[in-house]
């Protein structure tokens, strides 16, 4: 899959594996609630798969779920949880 190439927007006949590295624009991309463009859906899908997500805040704000240790996501995650329910 890493090999799809965007169709529209800032990275535009880009591979899923070169848009990738703009951080900021997959932080977007993960975001967006409802992505009208078919290729951009399934990048938002890629990136999930590859990475489970982008820390958007805090001590690893850039980096992909997948780079920071597993019991600092856990805890992050958690915090969110506590956050969102109080």
């Amino acid at each position: 899959m890493e090999n799809r190439v965007l169709l529209r927007g800032k990275h535009v006949n880009r591979t899923f594996a070169q848009a990738e590295t703009d951080r900021p624009y997959c932080a977007w991309v993960l975001r967006a609630p409802s992505l009208q463009q078919s290729s951009l859906r399934l990048f938002q899908f890629y990136l999930r798969q590859r990475h489970g997500g982008i820390f958007t805040v805090g001590r690893h704000k850039g980096e992909w779920f997948d780079e920071v240790p597993k019991v600092t996501s856990l805890l992050f995650t958690a915090s969110i949880r506590f956050l969102r329910s109080g």
